[in-house]
């Protein structure tokens, strides 16, 4: 089976960079990937806020991925704001 295809529930990625990798996406695929991201924002939204004042290591880094997949999004033209609470959270501790 070909790297970078699911198996067994398992994923791999191909040893090249992340731009070769994108350069041949088609408008489709970027349209059909951006829309599953946009969905996953949406959907995670609730438990990111709900958990806005944990500082266990794990929270931190969900809020930090978090906010790296709507800077993504945002790069892509999805507008897609972020929840209150993690806005005032990151108010609090800044």
């Amino acid at each position: 089976m070909p790297e970078g295809v699911v198996s067994d529930g398992r994923t791999s990625l191909q040893t090249m960079s992340f731009s070769e990798r994108v350069i041949d996406l088609t408008e489709e695929e970027l349209d059909a990937l951006t829309a599953a991201a946009s969905w996953y924002a949406s959907y995670t939204a609730r438990d990111i806020a709900a958990e806005s004042d944990d500082q266990s290591a794990y929270a931190v880094e969900a809020r930090d991925s978090y906010l790296s997949l709507l800077r993504g999004l945002r790069k892509l033209g999805i507008m897609f704001a972020a929840p209150d609470a993690l806005l005032e959270h990151n108010r609090r501790v800044a």
